[in-house]
C-alpha cells in the first residue's frame, strides 16, 4: 500500500492539541471579608436561606435586568463556602460554590458598586468557569446588600454574555 508521510511534527502536533483542548487562565478567588463572623451570624438571623427560591424578588430583578439590557439578575447571599442565588431571573437559582463566586468580590467593597464591563478582561474574573466559557458571563454589575450595621451580606446583581464598553452602555448608572 501507499507509504504515509506525516504532515507534521509530533511536537506539532501536541502543540495544535495544547492550543485546541487546554486554556489556562486563572482567577482570583475572593478572600474572606475581616467581618466574616458577623455576616455569618447576621445572615443566620435573617432566615433567607431557610426560604426556597423567593419569586416575590422578581419584579426587581426584572426592573434591574430591563434597565441594564441584561440576561440575568438575581439576589445573592455569600455565606460560608456558597453563595446562593436566593432570587434569580434569567439564571438558575440555587446554591454555588463561593470560590467562583462573582458576588463573593463584591462583598469585599460593601461601600460600592461593583462593574465590571468585560469579566474575561478582569484578572479577577477571567478563567472563571462562569466567564470562561462560549456563553459565560462578560458583563457584571453588582450593588452589595448591606445589614442595618453596614456589613455586606450578598449582592444585588446582573450579568450578560455580551461585555459593555465603559462610556457608551453604562451611562444609565452613572
Amino acid at each position: 500500500g501507499p507509504a504515509w508521510l506525516p504532515i507534521c511534527s509530533i511536537d506539532t502536533i501536541r502543540l495544535r492539541c495544547w492550543e485546541r483542548v487546554m486554556s489556562i487562565s486563572f482567577y482570583s478567588v475572593a478572600s474572606k471579608p475581616d467581618n466574616e463572623s458577623d455576616r455569618e451570624k447576621a445572615i443566620a438571623r435573617t432566615g433567607i436561606l431557610a426560604e426556597p427560591h423567593q419569586e416575590k424578588f422578581h419584579s426587581i430583578l426584572d426592573c434591574v435586568r430591563g434597565a441594564l439590557h441584561a440576561r440575568a439578575a438575581a439576589i445573592t447571599i455569600v455565606y460560608q463556602d456558597s453563595t446562593y442565588l436566593v432570587s434569580a431571573l434569567g439564571f438558575d437559582a440555587g446554591i454555588y460554590k463561593r470560590s467562583s463566586s462573582l458576588c463573593a468580590h463584591t462583598i469585599l467593597s460593601p461601600d460600592s458598586l461593583t462593574v465590571v464591563p468585560d469579566t474575561a478582561a478582569d484578572e479577577r474574573f477571567a478563567g472563571n468557569p462562569y466567564v470562561d466559557t462560549i456563553e459565560g458571563i462578560r458583563f457584571y454589575i453588582a450593588a452589595p446588600l448591606l445589614d442595618e450595621n453596614g456589613a455586606a451580606l450578598g449582592a444585588l446583581c446582573a450579568f450578560d454574555q455580551k461585555a459593555r464598553a465603559r462610556d457608551a452602555d453604562l451611562a444609565c448608572i452613572a
